[in-house]
């Protein structure tokens, strides 16, 4: 059975990066239109807790979807800089 914890899929981001990449996520659906997140809602909802925290599970996965996360990472990368 897949590890659905938001931390399990990125366990060498901070507690900053994670909420960074939740803005970057929600970000990207208001001036892009909503992601195919069908798998990412249901690991959110697997994993439970919180609404928060299925928020941020859901973001986390779609960060970490190929397609995005090089775009993401380059977000937080960019922050710090």
């Amino acid at each position: 059975m897949p590890d659905n914890r938001p931390d399990a899929a990125t366990p060498d981001l901070t507690a900053f990066d994670r909420l960074w990449l939740c803005e970057a996520v929600r970000l990207t659906e208001a001036h892009g239109g909503l992601l195919d997140d069908a798998e990412a809602n249901r690991r959110a909802i697997a994993a439970g807790g919180s609404l928060a925290r299925r928020i941020e599970a859901r973001a986390l996965w779609l960060a970490a979807h190929p397609d995005r996360t090089g775009t993401h990472r380059a977000a937080v990368g960019g922050a710090r800089q």
